[in-house]
């Protein structure tokens, strides 16, 4: 096997190994932060920027008697504020969704190897809808009922 050589020994501590194993997890998630910190400031940096570039490349290529009917302060700063909420977005609120959505899918694999029957009618069967009614399933009424009980709702 692969970790044949990792095993404990008669000599071993597995104190020691947890301690090994704690400190080798501590010090690789220290350098995955250096590394998403370093090219998130990188990549926001780029992107403003050349959202900047075609935002103005853009307006110049307007023939000269168009004007942008704002001053030049005003359409500076609405082009920073346009750019920075882009970017905001861009790094911060889509990465949030698709790591949420990565992070069901990989839930939801989980749930449905272990019982599928139990996870369709769990998460997806909640409310049933018979002759144009809409019904709360047991799973929600046993929710509920356990929420009156122990919290007081």
């Amino acid at each position: 096997m692969i970790f044949e050589k990792f095993e404990l020994g008669p000599k071993d501590n597995p104190i020691e190994w947890v301690v090994f194993i704690f400190l080798t997890l501590l010090f690789g998630r220290i350098v995955f932060l250096f590394f998403t910190a370093f090219n998130n400031t990188k990549g926001r940096f780029f992107f403003s920027a050349d959202m900047r570039l075609n935002l103005l490349g853009t307006i110049l290529k307007k023939p000269g008697a168009e004007s942008l009917n704002l001053s030049t302060g005003d359409a500076l700063n609405r082009i920073k504020e346009d750019v920075n909420q882009l970017e905001d977005f861009a790094f911060g609120a889509a990465l949030d969704v698709i790591t949420s959505f990565v992070l069901t899918v990989f839930a939801l694999g989980i749930l449905v190897s272990i019982d599928w029957i139990m996870t369709l009618y769990d998460n997806f069967l909640l409310v049933k809808i018979k002759n144009g009614h809409i019904y709360k399933s047991d799973s929600q009424i046993i929710y509920q009922d356990f929420c009156r009980r122990f919290y007081f709702l």
